[in-house]
């Protein structure tokens, strides 16, 4: 005679939806942290050794008292990696808005909820990521810094 829930006549829809696209975008997300990247890459030795000699010469050029050289601007290539690293927080986006739009709709919580859930998770992994990988490059740098004894040209001892 009485209900004591709310009842729910309406199918989770929007809900469904934004679980399954959050659901790609945490497997995206996983996917190229694990297996990417998928372009080609120059070797980090190559990569880390022109930034120590770019560091060296413009530290050279400011000891002797010149400007440091100024760098050409290169366009930085699309590549299959950069598209992956912007698609996933895309997904990760419309995952969070359709469990949003789910739980405005008075949906079932349970999908609405994981589509939030699988949203903040995908982009919190990407960022934490992200911030780890730049946190062991500064460390990389400061290292061959170190070991040329460039350190005091540049400030860093």
């Amino acid at each position: 005679m009485f209900e004591t829930s709310p009842t729910f006549d309406q199918k989770p829809v929007l809900g469904v939806i934004g679980f399954f696209v959050g659901a790609a975008a945490i497997l995206l997300v996983l996917i190229h942290f694990w297996a990417g990247p998928f372009a080609p890459q120059q070797p980090a030795g190559v990569t880390l050794g022109e930034l120590a000699g770019d560091i060296a010469k413009n530290a050279a050029r400011k000891a002797i008292g010149l400007d440091p050289a100024e760098q050409d601007l290169i366009p930085q290539v699309w590549d299959i990696d950069r598209y992956l690293e912007i698609i996933a927080p895309i997904l990760a986006g419309l995952a969070g808005i359709f469990g949003v739009a789910g739980l405005v709709c008075n949906e079932k919580w349970r999908f609405s909820g994981a589509a939030i859930l699988f949203a903040v998770v995908a982009v919190v992994f990407q960022l934490f990521a992200f911030t780890i990988l730049m946190l062991v490059g500064v460390l990389l740098i400061y290292a061959i810094l170190s070991s040329l004894n460039l350190g005091s040209l540049v400030g860093l001892d």
